[in-house]
C-alpha cells in the first residue's frame, strides 16, 4: 500500500521556482516571513504553490530599501506589501 505524499513544493522546488537559494527559504520561514508548511510523514516541508510569490515580494521589499521585510511584524506572512512599501508607493500605481 502506497500512501501519497501532501501536495506542495519541496524547499529547494520552491526556491528554484521563486528565484532564491534554499537557504533565504529557512531563514524567511526561520523569521517568520513563510508560514509553517504541513510535512510529509518523512518530515519533509511541503510548500503550498502560492507560497512562490512571498520569497519573490520580500526580495523586492528588500531591493526598495524596505528593512521591515525582514521584521515578521511588519510583513507577517500573507501580507502583500510592507508598511515602508505603502509609504513610497506612487499615486494610483
Amino acid at each position: 500500500m502506497t500512501t501519497s505524499a501532501p501536495a506542495g513544493l519541496l524547499v529547494a522546488e520552491l526556491a528554484a521556482a521563486a528565484g532564491v537559494g534554499p537557504d533565504t527559504i529557512g531563514y524567511d520561514e526561520r523569521a517568520g516571513l513563510l508560514a509553517p508548511p504541513p510535512r510529509t510523514s518523512g518530515g519533509y516541508r511541503r510548500f503550498p504553490p502560492e507560497t512562490v510569490d512571498r520569497p519573490r515580494f520580500i526580495q523586492g521589499c528588500q531591493r526598495l530599501g524596505c528593512a521591515c521585510a525582514t521584521s515578521a511584524t511588519c510583513c507577517p506572512f500573507g501580507t502583500t506589501e510592507c508598511a515602508r512599501a505603502r509609504q513610497i508607493r506612487l499615486p494610483g500605481i
